[in-house]
């Protein structure tokens, strides 16, 4: 009856591939390249995810939509007509790579900031430092920050540095290249940067690259799965129940740091800032 069963599923899985790749071929290249990056880079982790308000995992009406768009390749719905940072046309790769306003450090900070918090979950937050210092700055050298070191991911008490990038996968300098090959590409420039000097000081080296949309590279999903497996064991559960948890919770910062980018404001607005720590300056406000 095993036999039998995985002899069943392997026919229909098979089935299934010849299936999606005669429909992937009646589709236009842009499209075709949209449903192999939500195939290859597993990228609808949030839409499994139950909502729940105590959870921190409710999505907003324009946030869920946005998704959808990214994940499926449609248009994208009331975008402004030009860029409020600075003044070009806005469309979504402009919206995802401009550096006005800051919106796209953001974004970084907030994938980053999620995987420090699950690091810390797994392994103590004596284990996580955010901004490690990789090599100090010399005459002969530039100094080199990480965003994030975790202890004990690799090697018992050896420090394993995370540098994190977001990147769109379709932008137009990467039309002529799939997306596991641009995250790929990203993670051989991560290497080159931070790899020697990460050994010099006996570290571990990891980049983690992912796209705007949830693909992971290689090298970023071999790390949730050592931290998967960690938590795991540590909650005493199923690792495929503990990976599905990762999966999800990254995903959901990933798809809302995109639309920060996307519906967030690049103006400044300058004005007055109280501090109001003990509440004993609110009479200044009315």
């Amino acid at each position: 009856m095993k036999e039998a069963r995985s002899t069943a599923r392997e026919e229909k899985d098979k089935r299934h591939d010849e299936e999606f790749k005669l429909i992937v071929a009646r589709l236009e290249p842009q499209k075709q390249r949209t449903v192999n990056r939500a195939r290859e880079g597993n990228t609808g982790a949030w839409l499994t995810v139950m909502p729940k308000m105590r959870s921190g995992n409710v999505l907003s009406a324009t946030e869920f939509r946005d998704g959808l768009a990214l994940r499926y390749g449609l248009p994208l719905q009331r975008l402004p007509e030009t860029c409020d940072g600075c003044g070009a046309r806005m469309d979504l790769q402009h919206a995802l790579g401009c550096m006005k306003g800051g919106l796209v450090t953001r974004r970084h900070n907030e994938v980053r900031d999620e995987i420090a918090d699950l690091a810390q979950m797994a392994y103590g937050p004596s284990a996580v430092r955010i901004e490690p210092t990789v090599r100090e700055s010399t005459t002969s050298a530039e100094g080199l920050r990480a965003d994030i070191s975790v202890r004990g991911v690799y090697e018992s008490q050896v420090e394993a540095s995370l540098d994190i990038r977001v990147t769109d996968t379709d932008a137009e300098s990467f039309k002529l290249k799939s997306v596991l090959q641009v995250l790929k590409t990203h993670e051989t420039e991560k290497k080159r940067k931070y790899k020697k000097a990460c050994e010099e000081r006996r570290w571990h080296f990891t980049p983690f690259v992912c796209s705007v949309d949830g693909a992971l590279g290689k090298e970023a999903a071999g790390f949730l799965k050592r931290l998967a497996h960690k938590l795991a064991v540590k909650w005493h559960s199923s690792y495929s129940v503990v990976m599905g948890f990762v999966r999800a919770r990254l995903s959901l910062v990933i798809l809302r740091a995109t639309a920060l980018c996307i519906r967030g404001s690049r103006k400044s607005v300058a004005g007055i800032r109280f501090a109001l720590d003990d509440g004993a300056g609110m009479c200044l406000h009315f």
